[in-house]
């Protein structure tokens, strides 16, 4: 599997793997952040969230193989 870059300073980490969904085999990008993910978490900022989202979302509609996105929290907030 390939190194991903995307273009966006809280995407610290992309990756390749493959994921098993409903017996069929997957590509997924794996996309560490150290942005809070979770809406109800003190700290969670929606505009810089939105931004990352934007980000990924853009880069994988030029990666065509890619069939889904998992973001990993990274870091200790």
């Amino acid at each position: 599997m390939q190194q991903h870059q995307i273009d966006n300073i809280n995407a610290r980490a992309c990756w390749e793997t493959i994921g098993l969904r409903d017996g069929e085999t997957k590509v997924v990008l794996i996309v560490e952040t150290d942005l809070i993910l979770d809406p109800e978490t003190t700290g969670f900022d929606a505009d810089v969230y939105q931004g990352l989202l934007e980000d990924v979302r853009e880069y994988v509609a030029m990666q065509t193989h890619i069939d889904t996105v998992a973001f990993y929290k990274i870091g200790d907030h």
